[in-house]
């Protein structure tokens, strides 16, 4: 959907946005991911630097879920276009 968006659309930024935040949220939780390592559970520092990453991660995950749904319901993307007469049927 992101390559579908006009150069000149005020939903392009928003869509930069959204992708470069999801994006950071999976290096958040990949890097929480090799520090948990092993088959035993973290503790001690590795145990707040885990903690930390999936709180960032978390936090990530809902400021893109946020653009992601400013670009659906204020801009349309990804939305088929459904006219009136065709919702009442």
């Amino acid at each position: 959907d992101y390559a579908a968006i006009e150069q000149d659309s005020p939903a392009l930024g928003a869509g930069a946005r959204h992708m470069m935040i999801m994006l950071t949220a999976v290096a958040a939780y990949s890097t929480s991911l090799l520090i948990r390592g092993g088959h035993l559970p973290p503790s001690g520092s590795r145990l707040i630097a885990v903690l930390m990453l999936e709180g960032v991660g978390l936090g990530l995950l809902v400021a893109g879920g946020w653009y992601g749904g400013l670009m659906v319901f204020r801009y349309g993307i990804g939305r088929d276009e459904i006219t009136r007469d065709e919702e009442k049927e």
